[in-house]
């Protein structure tokens, strides 16, 4: 017996120095999972000491959610006596840190008892750059939101669990308007910080089953996992929309920008993360059209976006092959009766559809990038048509151009007007460039614009003057030629008292502040007789002409 225990005593002992040399920690257990046995490694990693650690149970080491699996292991390490494959668990030692660790173990004698030699690598900063991969796949790295993959690799599933759990699913496609101009006018820094200040705004939504991902750009995506109805996601629109309402404060610079959003609310079995996100995306494609505002997704908008497609398709076709023209509308100076100037009106003339409206395809083009090249053509056939124009005979006379936002906002807008001034040959004072109140409204990019353009002699005036946000106080701070009264002030002014007063109050005001005016929507004789008694200088409409095409508006002018 002696000689029996002396031999057990010497292998323990040699198992010690072996293990003393081993560069990773061992730990010898029983099978009642007591540690008989921690090499030097292996108290480093535990953070004790050897007597604090021999005789404690491995499970106080290991974290509960291992427990069953490491049961296992050891029940069949003892039964059959071999080797287990490399497993991966958590412990936690002395001091309370979680390490990741990789376990081999296998059934030894020791000390006259069964036991398990268990060979462990800290895996710990492995584990946490894979962690870290892991998370900058999935999250965005300027942010630190989820991003588009992680919505294609988790959100069917989160859907599929509120389908059990009995709740409808609410998405939110958010996209921020003149966001854009923020980078162009300001610089990509600052437009970064104002996306992180986005995410931080719409983090502060963020809960279990409410989820905020930075789809691309300044497109983000609201998930919610437990609407209740069509009323609640509305609301949810109207809490965002109301919060980006408020500007950002950027590098000491106040930063307006509002928020578009396409709502999509799905109760049916099945609904795929896809097709909701198409159905958000297209009701978000009708909220741009708005602009600060929120659109619920109808089915028949999906049909709506078809036609878009098509419309797309026939805006590169006609770029490509020309079938773009322009009309023109004669502006009468209503104390002489001459033409004074054209307005130039795009038409699209479809080999198959005839003759096409700008209403019917602007604005698609002004949703897409698009509008840039069909607005530059705009621009170079405009100048090319007054120049040939006066080579057959007709004197200098002004033809204005309508200008998108998008192209208003583009940094290269001032050198392609330019551009097409040299290559017609047209004097810049015979252009006018009518812009939009939501242009006049940016007013550090206006001035801007004008600051290149004025000295040159281009004119620029607002069109659809009353329907937007600027007024004529604002507009006497920078250098603007004309304002355009807009149509519906026309209309109204025969029948209600307080649009004539305002259309008069307009045309004294823009006078005072030597801003001259053009009438659109000139239909009946009455209306001329008004506007020529207060004073208004231009006048455009059907009473005098449509647009007609060059040269039919050639041969009026020599009528």
């Amino acid at each position: 017996m002696m000689e029996e225990l002396q031999r057990l005593q010497e292998l323990a002992s040699r198992y010690a120095r072996l293990t003393d040399l081993s560069f990773d920690p061992v730990i010898i257990y029983t099978q009642d999972a007591r540690i008989r046995f921690v090499n030097n490694r292996g108290l480093n990693m535990l953070k004790g000491t050897r007597d604090q650690a021999i005789g404690k149970s491995i499970f106080g080491f290991v974290l509960p959610e291992y427990w069953d699996a490491l049961k296992q292991r050891i029940e069949y390490m003892i039964k059959e006596g071999n080797q287990t494959s490399p497993t991966e668990i958590r412990i936690r030692n002395s001091e309370n840190e979680i390490l990741d660790v990789e376990v081999t173990g296998v059934a030894i004698p020791y000390e006259g008892e069964q036991a398990i030699l268990a060979l462990i690598r800290d895996v710990t900063a492995r584990k946490k750059y894979e962690r870290d991969i892991e998370h900058w796949a999935y999250h965005d790295e300027l942010t630190g939101l989820p991003n588009r993959r992680w919505f294609d690799h988790h959100a069917l599933r989160l859907m599929q669990q509120c389908e059990e759990d009995g709740y409808s699913v609410g998405l939110m496609f958010i996209d921020f308007d003149d966001f854009k101009h923020v980078n162009d006018s300001f610089g990509h820094q600052l437009g970064d910080l104002m996306l992180q200040e986005i995410a931080k705004r719409l983090d502060e939504y963020t809960s279990e089953r409410r989820i905020v991902i930075r789809m691309s750009g300044d497109e983000f995506m609201f998930i919610l996992l437990d609407v209740e109805n069509q009323d609640e996601l509305i609301r949810w629109s109207e809490r965002i929309l109301s919060k980006f309402r408020v500007p950002f404060l950027l590098m000491d610079t106040p930063i307006h920008s509002t928020c578009s959003i396409g709502m999509a609310y799905f109760t049916e079995r099945g609904t795929t993360a896809q097709k909701l996100l198409k159905s958000a995306d297209i009701a978000l494609h009708h909220a741009k059209l708005q602009r600060n505002c929120a659109v619920m997704f109808k089915p028949q908008m999906e049909q709506l976006s078809v036609n878009r497609l098509t419309i797309i398709d026939e805006l590169h076709k006609a770029l490509e092959h020309g079938w773009f023209e322009l009309h023109y509308q004669p502006q009468i100076d209503l104390r002489t009766g001459a033409i004074r100037g054209t307005e130039a009106l795009i038409r699209m003339n479809h080999p198959a559809k005839g003759m096409l409206s700008p209403a019917y395809f602007i604005p698609t083009a002004e949703t897409s990038s698009l509008m840039i090249p069909i607005g530059e053509w705009i621009l170079q056939e405009a100048c090319r048509q007054n120049m040939d124009w006066q080579k057959q005979g007709l004197r200098s006379m002004t033809v204005s151009v309508n200008v998108a936002i998008c192209q208003f906002q583009e940094e290269a807008f001032t050198d392609k007007v330019i551009r097409a001034l040299e290559l017609s040959g047209m004097p810049a004072e015979l252009l006018e460039l009518e812009i939009t109140e939501s242009c006049a409204a940016d007013s550090a990019r206006l001035e801007q614009v004008l600051q290149k353009l004025k000295p040159l002699g281009v004119q620029v005036s607002i069109d659809d003057f009353g329907t937007g946000y600027s007024s004529l106080s604002q507009l006497s701070q920078v250098s603007i030629d004309k304002l355009k009264i807009d149509r519906s002030f026309i209309l109204q002014m025969m029948e209600h008292k307080k649009s004539e007063n305002l259309v008069k109050a307009m045309i004294t005001m823009a006078h005072n502040l030597q801003i001259q005016v053009v009438a659109e929507g000139m239909e009946a004789v009455e209306q001329v007789e008004m506007l020529r008694l207060w004073g208004c200088d231009t006048a455009q409409g059907f009473y005098f002409s449509r647009p007609i095409p060059a040269d039919k508006l050639l041969a009026a002018y020599r009528e």
